[in-house]
């Protein structure tokens, strides 16, 4: 469902994460992608960067802390920030639906 959202999201803004259901297409494979996006989008199109974390609803002080608190690479930094985002809002809609089989996945009654 993360995964997705991300396919979602990052296809909104004419940005391709490709994402199959084979076993092996892991969280950091698609993190790697997610990077790739994004550096991208810093060097050629930073008004279409910022576009997107309005979209995914991550703030740009939240990237700055993030990136000013880890000394790994910017862009990667900024793909786990997306993910984890990502990963929220999926929480959050599966917590909040009338779906029982969604609220079966959360264990919630």
């Amino acid at each position: 469902m993360v995964a997705k959202q991300i396919e979602k999201d990052f296809g909104e803004a004419s940005l391709e994460i490709e994402i199959t259901d084979k076993p092996e297409d892991t969280f950091p494979d698609i993190l790697s992608q997610m990077a790739d996006q994004i550096k991208g989008l810093i060097d050629l199109n930073p008004a279409k960067f910022f576009q997107l974390l309005y979209r995914i609803d991550l703030s740009e002080n939240k990237i700055k802390k993030a990136i000013t608190e880890d000394q790994r690479d910017a862009n990667l930094v900024i793909a786990e920030q997306i993910l984890f985002r990502e990963m929220q809002k999926v929480l959050f809609r599966l917590q909040y639906s009338n779906n029982p089989a969604h609220k079966a996945l959360l264990n919630i009654k």
